[in-house]
């Protein structure tokens, strides 16, 4: 499999979608920006679909007064890319008319966590015929630790063994290796 797509929860409750590819995505293409008062330009992108990387072309989007467009872009984690959604976020634009506004915006959080996760919650769990318990793991979201529970998964002649999801060392950060059936 060259690709998955993760399921998650937000703080706020609503669910979040994680597209993850096991294959490097293309450089981006070379695209005219369009300008137009009152919008601003999404930049195009590579999506993983159907076994293959197709190009998403750049649109224009409607300014949000007092916000900015950060892009979304891929991200590299262990062996595996993470599309990470573009996103508005507080702050002013630089209009081009007189002196550059200077940008203020909140501090995103951080991508990658420099401290370890917590120790694994222990899970209680009895046998279930037919199925794998796969087990609960740390993840990081908006900057902090969150637990994401573990779940039964039904039993398939063709997986043998579960590796579980682990966090490794990366200079200064942590990545985490998504648990993957052997």
């Amino acid at each position: 499999m060259l690709m998955a797509v993760l399921a998650s929860c937000a703080p706020d409750g609503s669910l979040v979608l994680t597209t993850v590819v096991y294959t490097r995505p293309p450089s981006a293409q070379v695209e005219p920006v369009v300008e137009r008062p009152g919008f601003v330009w999404v930049k195009g992108r590579w999506t993983y679909s159907r076994d293959r990387w197709v190009w998403v072309p750049g649109h224009l989007e409607r300014q949000r007064h007092g916000y900015v467009l950060e892009s979304g872009h891929w991200e590299q984690r262990g062996n595996a890319w993470y599309w990470v959604d573009g996103r508005w976020v507080t702050g002013t634009v630089d209009t081009g008319e007189g002196a550059p506004t200077v940008m203020r915006r909140k501090v995103a959080p951080s991508v990658y966590p420099t401290t370890a996760p917590p120790p694994a919650m222990v899970e209680t769990v009895s046998p279930r015929e037919g199925h794998t318990w796969i087990p609960g793991s740390w993840d990081w979201r908006d900057g902090q630790w969150a637990w994401s529970p573990g779940y039964w998964s039904r039993q398939d002649p063709t997986h043998r063994l579960w590796v579980p999801a682990r966090w490794e060392p990366q200079g200064s950060y942590y990545v985490k290796v998504e648990g993957h059936w052997e």
